[in-house]
């Protein structure tokens, strides 16, 4: 059987090199660019934010200023210096995102980060599609009121699995309104969920009961909850794409 290929890595994450960052760098310090670290094995809770102040382009390092926030913060040094680091540089839908080691420069005060890493850059108007798992969480609850796990979800949509009795209540085409997804700890309102198509599940052994695939599309929805979703998405499959090059040095 041939191997299912991941449908992610056609669009939505593409490796880049130091000389693309090399070229972006001016920009990235005359814009102020904020960078955001936390660490490595954690998730985005506790994060700290720089902005990129200059780049040596011989050792690839951006040396970063610490946003302070708050009078007391501006006293206090970042936890996660000499520590092992996720960082994402950008705040739109375009960013970059490696990992590194937070260094801090005690003559000049500045903290640096070296790009000797994989480096990915997420692409921008692409939904990275997350499957459920013990980490990721997913549930649909449709305008009949019934909650279904999820299978797995985009920002543009989700499935989950029905039985063969169930079938026919979700033919292609079907809408429900005013829905509600629940990812992980987080819940967003649909306005409108369409049945996008049917497809049978593999059994696994013959006495497995017949299942079947059903793919929605969030057909209607806030452009803030849309992004807040996106968003969400985005900052779990940075974290599992980061980790995976990782684990494959």
């Amino acid at each position: 059987m041939a191997k299912e290929k991941d449908p992610n890595k056609k669009h939505y994450f593409d490796k880049i090199t130091v000389d693309e960052i090399k070229k972006s760098a001016d920009q990235l310090i005359s814009s102020s660019e904020e960078v955001v670290i936390w660490e490595q094995g954690k998730n985005e809770e506790h994060v700290e934010k720089f902005v990129c102040k200059s780049y040596d382009d011989q050792t690839n390092t951006f040396y970063l200023e610490q946003i302070k926030e708050g009078l007391l913060s501006s006293f206090m040094k970042s936890k996660y210096i000499d520590k092992e680091i996720f960082l994402r540089i950008g705040s739109g839908r375009e960013q970059i995102f490696t990992t590194s080691s937070l260094k801090l420069h005690s003559q000049t005060g500045q903290y640096s980060v070296t790009f000797k890493n994989t480096i990915f850059k997420s692409l921008q108007r692409q939904n990275y599609r997350l499957n459920a798992d013990d980490h990721n969480k997913i549930q649909v609850k449709l305008d009949d009121d019934l909650i279904f796990d999820g299978l797995d979800i985009s920002a543009g949509g989700m499935s989950f699995q029905i039985s063969d009795e169930e079938l026919e209540n979700y033919p292609k085409g079907k809408t429900f309104k005013s829905c509600t997804i629940r990812f992980n700890k987080e819940k967003y309102g649909i306005d409108e969920i369409t049945v996008a198509g049917s497809w049978p599940i593999k059994k696994s052994v013959e006495e497995d009961p017949d299942l079947h695939k059903i793919g929605l599309s969030f057909s209607k929805m806030n452009p803030d909850i849309e992004e807040k979703l996106f968003k969400n998405i985005n900052s779990v499959a940075r974290i599992q794409e980061m980790t995976k090059s990782l684990l494959n040095k």
